[in-house]
Parts: structure tokens; C-alpha cells; sequence
């Protein structure tokens, strides 16, 4: 509309050009009242527009958040339940968790133990919703932070698992404690910390079957060392067949594997899973002795897992954090001829990632990231290189669900 004012009074100024003096005619009056009434629309126009947008545009993205939750909640009487992988299900969010990550230099990891079941009937849309919201909140109100969301089951029934995620800090928020306590308890009158209150009200409603005894709302705690937040929820046993339920383990294949994370959190769980599927790590965590594995002639690991942190260009060697140069890496993979993994913990680190990007036998994962990933590139690894148990029995873990 602003553009059509402007483009019929320019067209009046071109024809007042045309006639020569403004005031020579009865015709150039005419030009001049309707190019006045032009005017006052325009500065009307703009000045509502102006007025609108300052009164409400700071709340445009709030009624947006607000009316998503909102629609949540008026199907609550429909039964959305579906059978799901809870862990592919969360991870369809994961990539956008790590671009959102990289605003304030933050880290997600992910943890799900896959000795549990991880097939279940649940709402998946509302758990989802729920526990990326959290994610984006604390991303929000952290700086440099590794954010480790975890899923452990609590108690197991005929039909059912009590499940509790957990939202582990590795600093403490004691400035955002106050505020973070009133939203919990439906009091919070501050947009950022709004969210968290309506993210807390949908943790209330949205399993109705949780005992006495456990958790209805989001539970905040925090000292001077770190902080967590955490819910509870009732996920129900799934009796479908899935594509995860039975995959192979690497044991008896005598696969190795070295990580050079400075990290405990991601350090821990990483390797974790690698056990978990058959393959061996070593005892001691340390950067130092893991480089030193590295450079021994004597010990050939078939992976090496290398947090982005942990990579120099350089030969220098950090103070604070002792890194592997890039030209040293190269060389051991052309010597060893193991598997590179580069774990990145944001968008910020992908443009270092570029230097190994021509190298066939290297991988990039992104934190917060599904370990099916690791899975796959182990299986990939096996298959290539024909590797066969020595085991006389295949063996395998489950991750199914309740068959």
C-alpha cells in the first residue's frame, strides 16, 4: 500500500513538471489538492504502521511460541500416542540444536544407555516438543556451556517405564536461579524465563498417569560447581518389530579405538557406547596418554575419535589443552591406516573441518549427535575390510522394545 502511495505521487510530480508553473492553471490546482490528500494518507499510513509495529512487534515471536504450546494442549483429549524409536525420534532436532548452539559457543551431548529399551508408544510430538525447548532455553541463557541431556529409566512396570531426562550443566546458574524458580512455579513475568514456565505447565499435564512419588514438574537444582533441570514421564511398552532391535556387536573382532577428548562429559559417554558395541578403549582418559597410544609403533587402533578442540594446525602445544597437529594426524592414518572421527560441537568448528574433508577415511560428527551414527560407521569399517568374528556365536545386544 506505502509503495502505491508513493508511486501515484511521484506520477503527480512528473506531470506538475510537464504543465511548467504550479499555480498557471486551474488544472495545477487540482494536481495540488489531490497530490495534499496523497500526503496526509502517506504520513497517516506510516505513522500507524510505525505505531503498530512498536507496540506489538516485540510480541510477535511470543504469541507465536505461545500459540504453538497452545495448540499442543487443545488435542489434549485426543489419543496421539504412535509407536517410535525415542532416540530417532529426538534426533530429527538435533541438527538444528547444533547451529543454535554456536550463538553463545555452546555444546550439546546426548546420552541414552542402549541396554534399555528404546522402542516405546508415547506422544512423541509433545516429548519432543518439550525437550527441545528446554534445550533452546538453557542454550539462550548459557555461555560456553556443555549441556548433556541424559535418559534413564527410573522404574520399570508390566507395561510401562517411568523415564526421568535430565539436563545436566556444566556451570552453575545461580544468577538465573531466582528467575528460573518463579517460572517453575508459574510466576515469572520476564519473556525468556516465560517459556520455561509454559514448558513447565505441558510437563504437568502431559502424563497424568506418574505416581505420587515422582516428579510432575520440572526440577531445578544448582550449587556453585553446576546446575541440572529434570522431568519425569511414563513412556509405554511397544510390542512392534523395529530395524534397531537386534544389531551386531563387535566383539571377538578385537576392534580398537582411541579418544582424544578434553571433555569428561563427551569423553565418558563416547566411550560408553564404543564398549557397549564391542569395541576397545583405553583405561586411562587423559589427552596425554591417548596421544602417546597414538604415536606408538607397537599399538594400531582401527578408529581414532578426535574432538575439533583437541586439533591444532600447528606443532605448538596449548597450556591449557594438549593438542594433536593436523600434519601429525595425517601421517598416523597413512602409517596405521585407521578411521578418522572428527567431533564437532558446534556450527562454529565446521570451517575448521574443512582441511579433512578430501580424506575418504574420515567422518564428521556433529554434537549432540544419534550413536547409531557411530554404529554405522564401525559397520561400514567391518563389511569394507571383511573383518569376522572370532567368537564361535554371533553376538548381539538388544535395543528393541518390548518383545
Amino acid at each position: 500500500m506505502k509503495k502505491i502511495l508513493f508511486l501515484i505521487f511521484g506520477s503527480c510530480v512528473n506531470i506538475w513538471g510537464a504543465e511548467g508553473i504550479l499555480f498557471s492553471s486551474i488544472e495545477n490546482g487540482l494536481y495540488i489538492t489531490f497530490s495534499f490528500v496523497l500526503i496526509i494518507l502517506l504520513i497517516l499510513f506510516s505513522y500507524f504502521s510505525i505505531r503498530n509495529k512498536f507496540i506489538y512487534g516485540k510480541n510477535t515471536k511470543k504469541t507465536k511460541d505461545v500459540y504453538f504450546g497452545q495448540k499442543i494442549d487443545v488435542f489434549r483429549n485426543q489419543n496421539r500416542e504412535q509407536d517410535g524409536n525415542i532416540v530417532q525420534r529426538l534426533s530429527f532436532y538435533f541438527f538444528v540444536i547444533h547451529k543454535r548452539a554456536a550463538i553463545k559457543n555452546n555444546k550439546i551431548v546426548f546420552n541414552y544407555t542402549f541396554s534399555q529399551n528404546i522402542i516405546f508408544k508415547a506422544d512423541f510430538d509433545q516429548i519432543c516438543y518439550i525437550t527441545h525447548s528446554i534445550l533452546n532455553f538453557l542454550l539462550d541463557i548459557c555461555e560456553n556451556t556443555t549441556i548433556t541431556l541424559q535418559i534413564r529409566p527410573l522404574e520399570k512396570y508390566e507395561n510401562a517405564t517411568t523415564c526421568r531426562f535430565y539436563f545436566n550443566i556444566n556451570n552453575p546458574l545461580l544468577d538465573h536461579k531466582t528467575n528460573i524458580e518463579k517460572a517453575l512455579n508459574d510466576q515469572s513475568i520476564n519473556y525468556t524465563y516465560d517459556k520455561l514456565k509454559h514448558i513447565s505447565n505441558l510437563v504437568k499435564n502431559i502424563d497424568i498417569e506418574l505416581s505420587q512419588n515422582e516428579y510432575r514438574n520440572i526440577i531445578f537444582k544448582t550449587n556453585k560447581q553446576r546446575s541440572s533441570l529434570h522431568f519425569d514421564i511414563m513412556l509405554k511398552t511397544s510390542y512392534k518389530e523395529d530395524t534397531y532391535k537386534a544389531r551386531e556387536k563387535f566383539s571377538g573382532m578385537n576392534l580398537k579405538a582411541v579418544i582424544l577428548d578434553s571433555d569428561f562429559n563427551s569423553y565418558k559417554i563416547l566411550n560408553h557406547q564404543l564398549r557397549l558395541f564391542g569395541v576397545s578403549t583405553l583405561n586411562r582418559i587423559d589427552t596425554k596418554t591417548a596421544i602417546e597410544h597414538i604415536f606408538d609403533n607397537l599399538y594400531i587402533p582401527n578408529f581414532l575419535f578426535v574432538n575439533i578442540q583437541n586439533i591444532t594446525n600447528t606443532k605448538s602445544i596449548d597450556d591449557e589443552m594438549i593438542k594433536l597437529s593436523v600434519k601429525d594426524i595425517f601421517d598416523q592414518m597413512k602409517l596405521k591406516k585407521f578411521i578418522l572421527i572428527v567431533m564437532l560441537n558446534n556450527e562454529n568448528e565446521e570451517e575448521n573441518y574443512k582441511i579433512f574433508s578430501t580424506e575418504k577415511d574420515c567422518f564428521m560428527v556433529r554434537q549432540p549427535y544419534n550413536p547409531m551414527k557411530i554404529h554405522e560407521i564401525i559397520m561400514n569399517y567391518v563389511i569394507k575390510n571383511n573383518i569376522k568374528s572370532q567368537e564361535i556365536s554371533s553376538s548381539y545386544y538388544t535395543i528393541g522394545g518390548g518383545i
